[in-house]
Formats: structure tokens, sequence, C-alpha cells
């Protein structure tokens, strides 16, 4: 059989939003998220979720727009269906040993101060992925 050619979408031809690779990432982070929320609800019988609160760290891979795309199809089903997911993004802060001060990356993923340009020996804050809050809604809500 001869080979016949395919059309290659380039990046300027990509459609907006989540792609299916990133959405595969991000589903994977929801299901387990939820699997996590639901072992803490175990005790609170059976109530709704309205709002879960998360914070994700700029560089810990976590697309917040996918994870919302992600976060509806997770939830489908679940008690955690309609509910809100709220993502708070977390900047890069890394530790100066010139400054000797926390600051702000200035150019992340470098590890670099944002003040004085010196290369970083810990980087502080931007790889979190945690639960920051959680609301429920009794049965009869």
């Amino acid at each position: 059989m001869p080979a016949r050619p395919v059309d290659v979408i380039t990046p300027a031809d990509e459609p907006a939003g989540p792609q299916p690779v990133d959405l595969m990432h991000e589903l994977s982070i929801a299901q387990s998220l939820i699997e996590l929320l639901e072992q803490r609800l175990a005790s609170e019988g059976p109530v709704r979720v309205s709002r879960v609160g998360i914070a994700v760290g700029e560089l810990s891979a976590v697309v917040p727009d996918a994870m919302q795309t992600a976060w509806q199809v997770a939830t489908r089903q679940t008690r955690f269906e309609g509910a809100t997911l709220e993502i708070e993004t977390i900047g890069v802060t890394v530790y100066c040993p010139h400054c000797n001060q926390s600051r702000p990356a200035a150019d992340p993923p470098r590890l670099r101060c944002s003040v004085c340009g010196t290369p970083a020996d810990r980087m502080l804050t931007g790889m979190e992925l945690e639960v920051r809050h959680l609301e429920v809604l009794d049965p009869d809500e």
C-alpha cells in the first residue's frame, strides 16, 4: 500500500485552549485530587461539595485552563459535580545568597534573584500543588 501524506498542524494552526496531551496530565491530577478529598469527606456523610480551592506553583507543570477542563470531566456523576474549582497560582521565589533574602525569581525557570541577578541556590515556592480549602453543602441544601 503506498504511503499517503498527512496534514500537520503547525503551532499557529492549533486551536485555542487545552490540548489533549495537557488534559491527560491534568485529568490524572484531578482524579487524584477527588480521591484525596473523598478520603477527607468519608466522615462527613452524604454532603455535596460546592467549592474546592487549590494552589499550583508556576513551575508545577499544571496548566490552570487544562485543570479547569479536567475538573469538569473528572467530577461528572460524583459529589463534586458542579463544584467550583478555584486555582491560585503561586509564583516562583528563591533564596538569594547575595541579598540574604527570599526574592521573586527573575525569569522562571531560571532561578536568579530578581533584584541582583545572582543565581539562587534554593527555590522556596513555585512547585506547589496543594488543597487550600473545601466547602460543602449539607444534603438538604
